[in-house]
């Protein structure tokens, strides 16, 4: 994949990329980001990608679930993660 400030190419080729009435965006949080494909994420960060005009960003914004905290136990409060089914791999006792 290539992820810059002009486009997002995806590894089967698709190329979203910036264009006089379409564009490429990255939040972060909830807040605009530059960074693009520089961007270190961290643990439960929120992260939109989004391409086209800023009709119904803010849905998108709104949309994307904190769930993350949950499966890495930093939420507690809000419960415990549902039990996965286990994937072993080797030397594991699945």
């Amino acid at each position: 994949m290539k992820f810059d400030n002009q486009c997002f190419v995806t590894d089967d080729s698709k190329q979203y990329c910036n264009t006089a009435d379409k564009k490429l965006k990255m939040y972060v949080n909830g807040k605009e980001n530059s960074m693009f494909g520089n961007y270190e994420f961290t643990d439960l960060d929120r992260i939109l990608i989004t391409y086209g005009n800023e009709t119904g960003v803010t849905d998108q914004i709104v949309s994307i679930s904190d769930d993350a905290c949950l499966y890495s136990e930093k939420c507690l409060e809000r419960g415990t993660p549902p039990t996965e089914n286990c994937v072993g791999g080797l030397g594991t006792e699945c």
